[in-house]
């Protein structure tokens, strides 16, 4: 015997479009290219193997703080407080700005060599870069480049309109490599 079904439960969506499962697909294909070669870089520099390792690898511990993941935000793309948002939770952020929340962003650092990449360039680059100079050498705070690369995941506004900071008119970064699909690419290439 079945329960009954809720009306809920007989909803149906209709099947996404071929072409947007292509998207989806190339776009879940270069985030898993993303984390693997960011594992597979980590994993060349420091030594240690990946997990899919045969079984006889030895396994080398990386040293002691070379190698650093440092979360710099990890809210969505309008932060805490948000616009227009009347909260409790932005409302506390708003009257105690220990409750304010940075937009999700990542910093992977070579310690030993003063080097970081950032995946995702938030609207909140600005403290988001001073945390990953307070982290590596000082004297790399000012730099023109003060990064050697960035990793776009996606096109939503909290993933890469921080890049508008590394332009002429702030930072004026030069020959700084950002990484991202062919479709992100050329979206920055025409509206840039």
């Amino acid at each position: 015997m079945t329960a009954p079904s809720s009306p809920s439960s007989k909803r149906t969506f209709p099947p996404a479009p071929k072409s947007a499962d292509k998207v989806s697909l190339k776009r879940r294909s270069f985030l898993r290219n993303c984390l693997s070669g960011s594992a597979g870089l980590f994993s060349l520099v420091y030594g240690s193997p990946l997990s899919g390792a045969p079984k006889n690898t030895p396994k080398i511990d990386p040293p002691k703080g070379r190698a650093s993941i440092k979360v710099l935000g990890t809210t969505q793309d309008g932060g805490v407080p948000q616009i227009g948002c009347d909260c409790p939770n932005c409302r506390r952020a708003r009257q105690d700005p220990k409750h304010k929340r940075l937009i999700v962003s990542l910093a992977l650092l070579d310690l030993s060599a003063d080097q970081a990449f950032l995946v995702d360039a938030s609207p909140d680059i600005r403290p988001q870069l001073d945390m990953i100079h307070k982290t590596l050498d000082p004297r790399t705070s000012g730099s023109k480049n003060p990064l050697n690369g960035i990793i776009l995941t996606h096109a939503h506004i909290g993933h890469y309109t921080g890049l508008i900071f590394f332009g002429y008119e702030a930072l004026s970064a030069q020959n700084l490599p950002v990484f991202c699909s062919e479709k992100m690419a050329a979206f920055l290439r025409s509206n840039g």
